[in-house]
């Protein structure tokens, strides 16, 4: 009475579109979330910097599924790209800061350019 199951008739709508393709004639499929090795890939930052914007709390949401596997979602890339273009003052004013101290330590150095005697010729 029950049929075994290679004798089974198709049921109507149950077939698979794809059957008989080869992967390459597959439409594309539209990535939903990232590693972070990809995400850094993708924005050009390496890891390090990806991790001290974490630490900073402007790296990008994250997703965590189970102990160690992150992943950060395409949507998630987006808001924290718009937020990176978003300008910060106190960013800057260290910025500058930081460009003063340097260059008060170069004209300290005795390798600074303006203590270095003429060559005679």
């Amino acid at each position: 009475m029950g049929c075994l199951p290679r004798e089974r008739r198709r049921r109507v709508g149950t077939t698979n579109k794809f059957e008989g393709l080869a992967r390459s004639d597959l439409p594309p499929l539209k990535r939903v979330a990232y590693t972070v090795p990809e995400f850094c890939f993708r924005n050009n930052i390496s890891r390090p910097t990806y991790h001290r914007l974490r630490a900073e709390g402007r790296g990008p949401v994250e997703m965590r599924l189970g102990l160690n596997a992150i992943r950060i979602s395409a949507e998630a890339e987006r808001n924290w790209q718009q937020e990176m273009q978003k300008p910060r003052p106190d960013l800057e004013a260290r910025t500058a800061e930081r460009a003063v101290m340097a260059g008060d330590a170069a004209v300290k150095s005795d390798r600074h350019v303006s203590k270095r005697r003429r060559r005679a010729k």
